[in-house]
């Protein structure tokens, strides 16, 4: 072979093809990588966006979250002052902007007037972070993200059978931080990342019949983030009762301790008090995309748009009364379809992966970092559409349901926007309150999606 024969471009994109073939399985590489199919192609000019274009937005985002400018303008300063008043001795659920005055009374920025959302082993946990300066906190936590993703993208490649090296981890890694719900994780230093990766953990676990384990790293999901509990519905009704038990252990055993050093007293005023007040604040938020804001919002545009159309006040106000039971009626319809969806199931990795999009909506607040969780059900459906052989009609539904995953987050911003930038025009604008919760659709969708993989594995 001559020298410039050796380096043509034909013989090397040959070579790559082999290479890259002999990494990937055989059947996953030719369909998505090589297939002529237009839906194929169509993916691939997805794919090839999102890993060249979307990671220079994203991490020019990212950056810039970590600016003086906007140092302080990040959501992981609740994480910090929790910590900060369990060190300093203070109560840990003053509102926030008193807080800030106690314990860095030179921040630049305003807080919220409301105490943070968060329970309080969560001040447990990030006490160690109290010791730091905040700009030093922030940059650790930043690390600690970064390592997460990376943990959490070769955790899934292991799983997912594809060989792995540091080349595989780095690329899916950066993949994974061009995604919306990362970025918006990363730059708000939020903890959805982190607590992917102990969920994960305890999939994999659970699904080895190492319930112990599992139900370890799933009660310290729960005890940071008051989610996943539909998981753990589903693990008692499965009679998986030392994975209950463990996971409950951790929770119970987490909140003891916080209640020993802050005091029972201010232990319940969370629970009773500041979480239904927060979350009745964000009942509303165009930003909040949960089941039980579906419920209320939607149901409320409704009514709110057909009242000019009607003269009996009485009728309008009756609707309007059906609101909050709306939202309770939407978040219990989906986890009582989730768990009739999950128990249906044979195999556990699919009614995992079912559990995990409705542990995601069923909670009174849903913000977009949340969706970070979908690597789990996502990753799922991959796997076992291969192990079919890409049937036809599940692989389209699977595109689209990517495709709405991927590109919805852009409609949901600009209409979010408008709604927020124009208040005046709200009332034209109900009926387009709809397509802000695409991304929650798009997460029902997948749901679906599923259990019909579920009934096709049964068939085979």
């Amino acid at each position: 072979m001559s020298f410039h024969n050796f380096f043509s471009p034909s013989i090397l994109v040959s070579r790559w093809k082999e290479q890259l073939l002999g990494k990937l399985p055989d059947g996953l590489s030719k369909t998505i990588l090589f297939s002529r199919q237009p839906l194929m192609r169509i993916l691939r000019g997805c794919l090839f966006t999102l890993c060249l274009v979307v990671p220079v937005l994203s991490f020019r985002r990212i950056s810039a979250s970590l600016m003086p400018a906007n140092f302080y303008q990040r959501d992981f300063i609740q994480e910090y002052l929790l910590a900060k008043a369990l060190l300093k001795g203070e109560n840990l659920y003053l509102p926030l902007v008193d807080l800030a005055k106690r314990l860095v009374p030179d921040l630049p920025v305003l807080l919220f007037s409301h105490p943070t959302p968060h329970p309080p082993p969560a001040a447990l946990f990030f006490l160690p972070l109290a010791f730091l300066t905040y700009e030093q906190a922030v940059v650790v936590w930043f690390g600690i993200e970064i390592v997460c993703i990376f943990s959490i993208v070769a955790m899934l490649l292991k799983w997912l059978g594809v060989a792995k090296n540091w080349k595989m981890v780095a690329l899916f890694s950066v993949i994974l931080m061009a995604w919306e719900p990362f970025v918006i994780d990363i730059a708000l230093g939020q903890i959805s990342v982190f607590l992917l990766l102990f969920l994960l953990g305890s999939w994999l676990c659970l699904r080895q019949d190492h319930d112990v384990v599992g139900g370890i790293l799933l009660g310290v999901v729960l005890a940071l983030k008051l989610m996943a509990w539909p998981i753990v519905i589903y693990l008692v009704l499965r009679k998986r009762w030392r994975a209950v038990i463990s996971s409950g252990l951790v929770v119970g055993i987490s909140n003891l301790i916080m209640g020993k050093l802050i005091g029972f007293d201010t232990l319940l005023f969370y629970y009773f008090s500041v979480g239904p007040t927060v979350s009745a604040i964000y009942r509303g938020d165009v930003w909040n995309l949960s089941a039980w804001s579906m419920g209320w919002t939607l149901w409320d545009s409704f009514y709110s748009s057909i009242s000019p159309l009607l003269q009996l006040s009485s009728l309008v106000d009756l609707i309007s009364r059906f609101a909050p039971y709306s939202a309770v009626l939407s978040s219990l319809l989906l986890t009582a379809l989730s768990l009739y969806f999950s128990l249906q199931c044979k195999v556990f990795d699919l009614a995992f992966g079912i559990l995990t999009c409705a542990s995601i909506l069923v909670n009174p607040v849903t913000w977009a970092h949340y969706f970070t969780w979908l690597v789990i059900p996502l990753a799922v459906l991959g796997r076992y559409l291969y192990l079919l052989k890409f049937p036809r009609p599940e692989l389209r539904l699977t595109v689209l349901c990517v495709l709405i995953m991927l590109y919805s987050w852009g409609l949901v911003s600009g209409l979010a926007y408008c709604l927020v930038r124009f208040p005046t025009y709200g009332a034209s604008l109900n009926f387009l309150e709809v397509f802000l919760y695409l991304p929650a659709f798009g997460v029902l969708f997948l749901m679906g999606l599923l259990f019909r993989i579920n009934r096709e594995c049964v068939q085979c």
